[in-house]
């Protein structure tokens, strides 16, 4: 079987949406499955992720013009015509978008409709782009991969009948880079935190792209609004890569703040090992991946009470309104003046994270791929 995998819109660094492909891609690689061909198409500034697949000849990277212009016309032009000339079994987006043109089966993988739900949080371009993109996505694939029965439920309301069928596909904790499976993706990865770090006092960590929607505004003003005696003996870091706020964001940091910006994934999972709890007051998420890795690292948890960050926390994780500053302090300071309270919500995570898999992940995933390209 020859299948294609569109990753020309993955960022360079390793978000979310990126985890989400790579995990996949290294269960498929460790299965001996000779027969089938794998061409992932990807820029020069994000082959760096798929280096280690090179070495199986069942992978082919196809580079891609990095400028967004030209993607999109290629995604609409050359992709189909290569798909129909190479007779491609079946096409994966894994990132909301898929050809116009429908030359071949397809599948799409939604992680969140919040470019339909949520517009003001996203930058004006995306707005138009993506909510276009997405409703002839839907129309034309013949699986749709949605990261949460949350996101599932917000296809089926947002755009009733806009997708054929739709199969619940959850993330799981990233593996972190000692484990076999990724070891030599982060051979050069220095996992040693720097020494003004290490002697730190305790701190609450963030971990998410710094972009309006994951609402570091109100967290910060919920963090200035703590109690001093509380305040005292924290820090908050945030760590993430640069969205469309860290201006805004770097003018509200104070001597209690710091603002990291993108670490390695050795460095996030020392960071994510050391803090007290973790804080994740999204205002909306379709799976949040920086959950499920906190409670996986064994750390306490406030996130959302809305979307999948209610769905994935279950009760393993101090609810908050996001849209309320005094929901996110009085959380906070809870979650920091009660040890017996962290305690249980580590063990409690710990729990809840093992509850999912990357493995059962990708082999939901390939078995409805394999369906839409040989259907019975």
């Amino acid at each position: 079987m020859k299948i294609t995998i569109d990753a020309t819109g993955l960022s360079p660094f390793r978000t979310g949406t990126v985890t989400y492909l790579l995990e996949i891609l290294a269960r498929w690689a460790a299965v001996a499955v000779p027969l089938h061909q794998f061409v992932i198409f990807c820029t020069p500034q994000t082959r760096h992720h798929f280096e280690e697949l090179q070495s199986d000849r069942r992978f082919t990277l196809a580079l891609v013009s990095r400028n967004k212009l030209m993607q999109m016309l290629w995604q609409q032009t050359f992709l189909p015509l290569y798909l129909w000339r190479h007779k491609i079994d079946v096409h994966w987006g894994p990132g909301f978008i898929l050809p116009l043109v429908k030359v071949c089966p397809m599948a799409v993988t939604i992680h969140d409709m919040t470019f339909e739900s949520l517009p003001e949080v996203h930058e004006p371009i995306k707005r138009v782009y993506f909510p276009f993109m997405i409703r002839r996505a839907l129309g034309r694939a013949d699986m749709v991969f949605a990261v949460s029965r949350s996101t599932a439920n917000d296809v089926q309301r947002l755009i009733p009948g806009g997708a054929r069928r739709i199969a619940v596909t959850y993330l799981a904790p990233r593996t972190p880079v000692n484990d076999q499976v990724t070891k030599l993706q982060h051979k050069s990865v220095n996992r040693t935190l720097p020494i003004s770090d290490s002697v730190t006092k305790p701190y609450v960590l963030f971990v998410g792209t710094l972009e309006p929607r994951k609402n570091l505004e109100r967290l910060l003003a919920a963090w200035r609004e703590l109690p001093v005696e509380v305040c005292d003996k924290y820090h908050l870091k945030v760590i993430g890569v640069k969205g469309w706020m860290l201006d805004q964001l770097e003018q509200q940091s104070n001597d209690t703040v710091e603002v990291l910006g993108h670490v390695s994934d050795a460095a996030l999972d020392s960071y994510l090992s050391n803090a007290t709890c973790f804080a994740y007051p999204s205002l909306y998420e379709g799976f949040g991946l920086p959950v499920i890795e906190a409670m996986a690292a064994g750390i306490p948890v406030l996130t959302s009470n809305v979307g999948a960050t209610r769905e994935i926390a279950e009760g393993a994780a101090v609810l908050v309104d996001p849209r309320s500053v005094d929901s996110i302090q009085a959380g906070l300071a809870k979650l920091l003046s009660e040890p017996d309270l962290r305690r249980e919500l580590s063990e409690a995570g710990l729990n809840r994270a093992a509850q999912f898999s990357w493995a059962q992940t990708a082999q939901a995933t390939w078995q409805a791929l394999e369906n839409i390209a040989s259907p019975t």
